[in-house]
């Protein structure tokens, strides 16, 4: 039991770093945010709340994977603090590396989603939606579909056009 709690206090420091950690994620998330609506303004787009929806996703996402990180690191940092005291693993250091390295990798793909430029994602867009376009019309299913809707809808127009021309003592 002496073991935890000499393990627990000196994890104080290294709890205030993760703290500081998930805080610099969280701040860059709102950047980001802030950041796309900035954005979406410049383009007159209309701010819904679909997509803020997402920005608490991406922020829920980030979070789970950061805590499953964090729960490893402990168990790695523990694992090194017990070898230390027989003098093994001296060089090792008894930090959350793993947690670093996550936080590094979503800092580095928020700050390229905020210094991306509008055109840049309109243009992923646009190729999403085109890759989704080509998917689509392979799919038989889908191509049958509007294949029959187009012929319903120009046998309505026919049966509509030919009421039309014909006279109203003929009918």
């Amino acid at each position: 039991m002496y073991a935890l709690s000499e393990f627990l206090s000196y994890l104080g420091l290294k709890v205030l770093v993760l703290v500081f950690v998930y805080v610099v994620v969280l701040l860059l998330i709102f950047a980001d945010l802030w950041s796309g609506i900035r954005k979406a303004k410049q383009r007159n787009e209309y701010i819904s709340s679909y997509g803020l929806r997402k920005t608490v996703r991406k922020t829920a996402r980030y979070f789970n994977m950061l805590i499953a990180i964090t729960a490893i690191d402990v168990i790695q940092m523990l694992a090194i603090f017990e070898f230390q005291k027989y003098d093994t693993l001296m060089f090792l250091p008894v930090i959350p590396i793993l947690t670093f390295l996550a936080a590094f990798f979503v800092g580095v793909i928020e700050v390229k989603s905020i210094f991306e430029k509008s055109e840049q994602k309109d243009k992923a867009k646009a190729a999403d939606t085109a890759k989704f376009i080509i998917e689509a019309l392979k799919d038989r299913d889908i191509m049958e579909t509007i294949n029959n809707t187009l012929n319903k809808n120009e046998n309505e127009h026919k049966e509509k056009n030919s009421h039309a021309d014909s006279p109203k003592g003929n009918q």
